[in-house]
Order: C-alpha cells, then sequence, then structure tokens
C-alpha cells in the first residue's frame, strides 16, 4: 500500500495527526479482506450481505456502496421484477452471496444491517436498495474470519 493509499483509508481526513514515517497516519494498521470461495459462511440474523470484489472495496471504503442499472455489472437487461432504476443487492445467506462477484478481481463479501426503511425485499427474496449505502454502514469480512468496520481496510 502506498502513503497516499494509506493516508486516505486510515487518516480520517487533514489535520489527524499523521505521521508519514510510521506509515500508517492515526490508526492501527488494518485487516486485509478476505477471499471468497464457494462453501458455508454464517449468516447472523438482522444481517444482509452482498458480494464485491478487492477493487470496488477500496472505492467503497472511500464513500458508498453506489447503486446500478441492471446492466451495469450483470449479463441483464432488467431487475427480476422488471425495473431498470438503479439499485445494489443484497442476500440474507452470506453462503450463497459469492456466486455473484464480479467475474474479475479478488471476491469478498460485505454485510450490513438489514434497514427495512432502505431496503425492499425482490421476489426472488434479495433485498435491494435505491440509494447508495454509507461504507460507514457497511462492514467487511476479514482473513481473521472477523467483521470489520471499512475504517479497518488494509491492502
Amino acid at each position: 500500500m502506498n502513503l497516499a493509499a494509506t493516508i486516505e483509508l486510515y487518516s480520517g481526513g487533514p489535520g489527524s495527526g499523521c505521521n508519514p514515517e510510521v506509515g500508517v497516519c492515526g490508526r492501527k494498521p488494518g485487516v486485509r479482506a478476505k477471499t471468497l470461495e464457494s462453501g458455508a459462511l454464517p449468516s447472523q440474523e438482522g444481517y444482509l450481505y452482498h458480494a464485491t470484489n478487492e477493487e470496488r472495496l477500496y472505492d467503497i471504503a472511500k464513500g458508498s456502496l453506489k447503486t446500478h442499472k441492471p446492466w451495469e455489472h450483470t449479463d441483464q437487461s432488467v431487475w427480476p421484477d422488471g425495473s431498470k432504476e438503479k439499485r445494489s443487492y443484497f442476500s440474507k445467506s452470506a453462503s450463497g452471496t459469492w456466486a455473484f462477484s464480479p467475474e474479475e478481481g479478488r471476491p469478498v463479501i460485505l454485510r450490513m444491517k438489514y434497514d427495512p426503511v432502505s431496503q425492499s425485499r425482490e421476489s426472488t427474496g434479495d433485498f435491494y436498495a435505491k440509494k447508495p449505502i454509507q461504507a460507514k454502514k457497511l462492514e467487511f469480512l476479514g482473513e481473521d474470519d472477523q467483521w470489520h468496520s471499512l475504517g479497518e481496510l488494509k491492502e
């Protein structure tokens, strides 16, 4: 990880007491995201899961999980309910989520607490959000098999 990326991910912004000689600014070094594979991942009641890749994970950590049209990042022209609006999709099952990760890059998984106000249920049983999800509401599965806030992310 280069110093600029370290500052961006760990400093919390300008004036945070960053020390370039240490290599990490204002916080302890973070945890690397775990690569997903097929198989059992434990799901926790009250959480929804989203698969992405490591590159997109770092973009999300800088702000939010953005919504997309159905043809962006998928091979479909409409969502299962026929809609074409921007969305991001989630599942109650952590184990099944890995199959929806992008084809390129290291697949990783995010989770967030279910919020009936901001997520709707699809006919498929999945959930979706119509607005971006702020990074502070998301956690990623680390190589240590623990869930971590995106602020703990390390390349």
